[in-house]
């Protein structure tokens, strides 16, 4: 607004211009004007602005149809509707909005929901699910988001996301709700979707959580699934990805893949289709893979025996590497595995069979494993003087077929009723044949040290054998006394 005053000869001149609305603004304020109630009762205060378009159905015959408010928005051709005879809901502007199924007689089917702004939202309980409600839904902006199951569920805009129920079908052709999207989230982007027990989806693209209290922060293509055995999904939960594209976790309580690109924990071999297709169930828990390209965590992998459980499993990062067993880590590199229980492997082309190895790879000749070296520390008890193997973890050292292992053991004993120690250095050349394992020339035995009192440890003794395929460290002690073993063993091997 401009105005001027202008006062000449007793004569005052108010001159300039002042603002009008615009028609669109005049008429929004008119439509808000002319809200009108409805309802058959003085109590039940349903209200519709802009109510040539917009409906509340049943507002004027079912006095349990009450407190719905819809505010401005909706068109000829995309109304805002509220369907159902339920009460407390809102939709504020937006168009083609709707909470509720058209004639459902549930009263708490989208009870408390809000719609606010946007387009083509949807708050509706699934036509297949019998038994579940959506109630207390939040649609914050965004176009064509949806809640079809699980109440308290908010999504907070972007496009095609859905809070929803992932479904079992029974013989009898009826649907029943696995797993259940209450307080569940999604923050934003598009084409989110989110089944999860008080779960999250933070934003990106496609990203989808089906498993209690887990959380996808972004990315794309990632989830968070369960597995076809429906009845097991209630107790995995804890998952997190933190983004990057095409990730998985599957039917896993606690496991994190912080990001990178087609990392998977517990998918099947064919893990190129949905997790559900033939995934086994429950490969353990709290495993986590760093990033990196195309890692894996799982216990059944094509080319591989079928393990029991692959939990406490970690992968740092690189590209190719394989976890297959309990307690297995991978720091980095490229093409390493790990078979066996508590093992480490790294570099490149590095294969971990023995249980608690610590395996560094030196790039292969030709297939992973076939040019590596190795580190395990070994223990027992003895408490007489017969020979007594020294294994990693409990188990005895296996060589691959063809394969030639030169080794080094630094072996220390002690008694520690009497502090009296001995030690000795263990080295020799073993090869493995067509599956029979043979030492090559002499083991090479020399004394580091012993005492001499107040036990006189030179009774004891070390050597190396083979049985089968193995190779033994054994320990001989003193009858009537226990000494606590431990070696370390170093290996350089090559397979071919």
């Amino acid at each position: 607004m401009s105005v001027t005053v202008t006062e000449t000869n007793n004569t005052v001149t108010i001159s300039g211009s002042y603002f009008l609305p615009p028609p669109s603004y005049i008429q929004a304020n008119s439509a808000i004007q002319e809200a009108k109630s409805y309802g058959g009762t003085s109590t039940q205060l349903n209200y519709i602005f802009n109510d040539s378009v917009n409906d509340i159905e049943g507002a004027a015959a079912n006095a349990g149809v009450w407190s719905n408010i819809i505010i401005a928005g909706g068109n000829t051709a995309n109304p805002n509707l509220m369907r159902g005879t339920t009460s407390l809901r809102t939709i504020i502007g937006g168009y083609n909005n709707i909470i509720g199924r058209a004639a459902n007689t549930d009263v708490n089917e989208g009870i408390n929901s809000q719609v606010l702004g946007g387009s083509h939202a949807r708050i509706v309980m699934n036509n297949q699910d019998r038994t579940s409600i959506v109630s207390h839904g939040t649609i914050v902006g965004g176009a064509f988001n949806e809640i079809t199951n699980g109440d308290f569920g908010i999504i907070s805009g972007g496009r095609n996301n859905k809070i929803e129920e992932k479904q079992g079908a029974y013989s009898a052709g009826e649907y029943a709700s696995v797993s259940n999207g209450y307080c569940a989230v999604i923050s934003g982007g598009y084409g989110n979707s989110n089944s999860g027990y008080t779960a999250v989806v933070g934003g990106g693209y496609q990203n989808n959580v089906r498993l209690k209290d887990s959380v996808i922060a972004g990315g794309y293509s990632n989830n968070i699934d369960e597995p076809k055995d429906y009845a097991t999904s209630a107790s995995l939960e804890h998952s997190t990805i933190g983004g990057g594209r095409s990730n998985n976790i599957f039917a896993t309580t606690g496991g994190t893949i912080c990001g990178g690109k087609d990392n998977s924990i517990n998918l099947a071999p064919a893990a190129g289709g949905p997790p559900e297709a033939d995934g086994p169930i429950n490969a353990g828990a709290y495993m986590s893979i760093g990033g990196g390209l195309n890692n894996r965590i799982a216990r059944a992998v094509a080319g591989f025996p079928l393990v029991s459980d692959c939990s406490y499993s970690t992968i740092i990062g690189g590209w190719n590497n394989l976890v297959n067993n309990i307690g297995g880590t991978v720091i980095g590199g490229v093409d390493n595995q790990v078979q066996a229980a508590y093992a480490t492997s790294f570099g490149r082309g590095a294969q971990a069979r023995n249980a608690g190895g610590f395996v560094q790879g030196g790039q292969a000749f030709s297939a992973v494993g076939d040019a590596q070296s190795s580190v395990y520390v070994l223990k027992c008890q003895t408490t007489d003087a017969t020979a007594t193997e020294m294994q990693s973890m409990g188990t005895s050292l296996t060589m691959r077929n063809d394969t030639a292992w030169s080794f080094r053991a630094l072996v220390v004993g002690r008694d520690s009723a009497t502090n009296s120690s001995v030690g000795y250095e263990v080295k020799g050349l073993v090869h493995n044949d067509s599956g029979t394992a043979a030492i090559v020339g002499t083991v090479g035995v020399t004394t580091l040290g012993e005492s001499s009192t107040p036990t006189n440890m030179s009774a004891c003794d070390v050597t190396a054998t083979v049985s089968g395929a193995t190779l033994r460290i054994m320990a001989t002690g003193i009858a009537s006394t226990t000494i606590k073993w431990v070696c370390r063993l170093e290996i350089a091997e090559v397979t071919g």
